[in-house]
């Protein structure tokens, strides 16, 4: 395999480290080549393929929320109208409705994930099962409610917070997990790209040094979006995982400047090679 330190390595080893620690990182380096070249391979064309795909299920999501919204109104309505006699029948009634919804999409949302490109299997497999046992959770909720199992309100809410602490919860997590897992994907494309080019193309140390840049902030990005699988709770890789969006919207334009430089250098720049 061509030694990919030679190229981009410089970009994060330091000067002054001893010949052990540069052998070390080296091999770190190459390693984490390895992956990239691995997670390219085959991407752009297929993520080509499933656009029109991710646009339909960015517009099912949309339409999901308004009508959950909807929902949520008119049984806000319907239960200030409930007397003490109707409350119990109409907040159970509410709930299944808002389940069925749910269930629907999640449904959806998992044959999503299921097949969206860019995803490893050993992140994919694992979180498209707690989608699984999501909805197998929902149904059973759903068959309670229908059965009437809840006897109380109280008996429903506790259901509905075990609904979530089990389930709902862990599946968010996994739902994160996979994003966070195919954005290092698209680093990896855009990483692999601007390898070729400084490989492939004669360029100017200007463009170089822009290059150098923006491949140090995709791989500060790659590292944090790696933090965010290993992380267990929700909500500290959720908000992690939001910080690392906003660093790598501080990438896109660095490499976009490359492409600026070069493209004004009349060197050969495609699209395709970003």
């Amino acid at each position: 395999m061509i030694n990919l330190i030679i190229v981009i390595g410089l970009f994060t080893t330091p000067a002054y480290a001893q010949e052990a620690e540069l052998h070390t990182a080296a091999e770190e380096q190459d390693i984490l080549w390895e992956e990239r070249v691995e997670r390219a391979e085959g991407f752009r064309a297929a993520a080509l393929h499933t656009r029109q795909g991710m646009r339909l299920f960015a517009d099912l999501s949309k339409d999901h929320e308004i009508l959950l919204a909807e929902h949520r109104g008119e049984c806000r309505l319907a239960l200030r109208r409930a007397n003490r006699d109707t409350r119990l029948s109409t907040t159970m009634r509410c709930y299944r409705a808002q389940l069925v919804l749910q269930r629907e999409f999640i449904q959806r949302q998992m044959e999503y994930f299921e097949t969206i490109p860019g995803i490893t299997e050993t992140v994919r497999a694992p979180n498209i099962t707690k989608q699984r046992e999501l909805l197998t959770a929902i149904d059973a909720v759903i068959f309670g409610l229908e059965s009437g199992v809840y006897g109380s309100v109280e008996e429903a809410e506790e259901a509905k917070a075990n609904l979530r602490d089990l389930y709902r919860v862990p599946a968010a997590l996994g739902r994160l997990y996979m994003r966070a897992d195919r954005m290092q994907t698209w680093i990896a494309h855009l990483m692999f790209r601007m390898l070729s080019l400084v490989q492939t193309t004669p360029i100017s140390d200007h463009t170089f040094a822009q290059v150098s840049t923006a491949s140090l902030c995709f791989e500060q990005g790659e590292a944090l979006l790696r933090q965010v699988i290993d992380t267990e709770e929700y909500q500290e890789s959720n908000f992690m995982f939001s910080q690392t969006l906003l660093h790598l919207q501080t990438c896109s334009p660095i490499l976009r400047e490359a492409h600026k430089i070069h493209t004004s250098e009349k060197e050969v720049l495609t699209d395709e090679e970003f």
